[in-house]
């Protein structure tokens, strides 16, 4: 990877987290969430940067015999993972760190070291309640991986290719959310739980048992940890707005707009689930990927290539 890539991948996943950031205290700020002065329009935009400070601020916390090597490679292993990611995202014609043959592949294998990040965050503490979080959030982020790689098979499997810049120059005439309906909706419930968003949160979420993983972290360490959960929510949204909306492509804007527009609508309608759906359950959560989801992808995956060639018979598709 180039300089220029590698200084297109650090501003993609940051503009990913800040946005993600700023949405989310937005439509807690709606729901009466955030105290003031974060309540009313602008000022709740601010709220996560006024977090972010009083994050890099808080001391590290002293843990009586931890793991030092596990407990402080966890932040680490999931900023890696999730900045790697970034790396196959197209903004444009052109306009990519790195243009992969198996661009697609490689998104859904560099989010793996994710996961263990996480659980070497829970278990580099040696504490009960660390490492019972740690293994419900090993058990959340597994049961997403199949489904997830399903939901966007069919993107290649019509485009014909892996890469992340084909897959967008596949859908010149028709967006594949239109040609897959039941490939995005599994997405959606997948990228929900990649993201660990609501409903889908509870690993990361007050309710859960030591407050969840990553809770003894303090000053840098918490606030990185914070970022890449936001900046995991843009990495997933950006990948679909690839796959299924046609990237950059769009009329009268230019390519980066349209691909920001895209993934900005995107992102909001994830950021506002909290106003119409409750926070599941960690057996509800995985009864849903594993009963619900699996079947359906597999189904799915035969559905899409029933209607691969009608598509290209129609010319929807090259």
């Amino acid at each position: 990877m180039t300089i220029t890539g590698a200084l297109q991948v650090v501003v993609l996943a940051f503009g990913g987290a800040a946005l993600a950031a700023m949405l989310s205290s937005w439509f807690a700020a709606w729901r009466g969430l955030r105290p003031p002065p974060y309540r009313m329009g602008l000022a709740a935009l601010g709220a996560p940067f006024a977090r972010g400070a009083r994050l890099l601020t808080r001391p590290p916390r002293s843990l009586a015999k931890p793991d030092r090597l596990l407990w402080r490679s966890g932040p680490i292993l999931a900023a890696s993972s999730v900045l790697l990611a970034y790396a196959v995202i197209p903004l444009g014609p052109g306009i990519v760190p790195i243009d992969l043959g198996l661009g697609l592949f490689y998104f859904i294998v560099i989010l793996g070291p994710l996961m263990v990040g996480f659980m070497n965050a829970g278990w580099g503490v040696n504490g009960k309640f660390d490492v019972v979080a740690t293994v419900r959030a090993a058990a959340h982020i597994v049961a997403y991986e199949v489904t997830f790689g399903f939901a966007v098979l069919g993107a290649p499997m019509m485009a014909q290719t892996l890469s992340t810049v084909g897959i967008v120059e596949a859908q010149q005439r028709v967006w594949f959310a239109v040609l897959q309906p039941g490939s995005f909706a599994i997405y959606v419930v997948s990228a929900l739980f990649i993201a660990y968003r609501h409903p889908f949160d509870l690993p990361f979420g007050g309710p859960e048992i030591a407050g969840g993983v990553g809770r003894e972290y303090g000053g840098v360490e918490r606030a990185i940890f914070v970022v890449v959960r936001h900046a995991l929510l843009g990495a997933t949204v950006a990948i679909g707005v690839v796959v299924f909306f046609g990237g950059w492509l769009g009329p009268v804007l230019p390519a980066p707009l349209w691909f920001i527009l895209k993934a900005a609508l995107l992102m909001g309608a994830f950021t506002a689930l909290p106003l119409v759906l409750p926070r599941l359950r960690l057996d509800q959560m995985l009864t849903v990927a594993w009963k619900g989801l699996l079947p359906f992808s597999l189904a799915n995956i035969v559905v899409v290539g029933l209607t691969t060639f009608p598509a290209a018979a129609f010319g929807w598709i090259p």
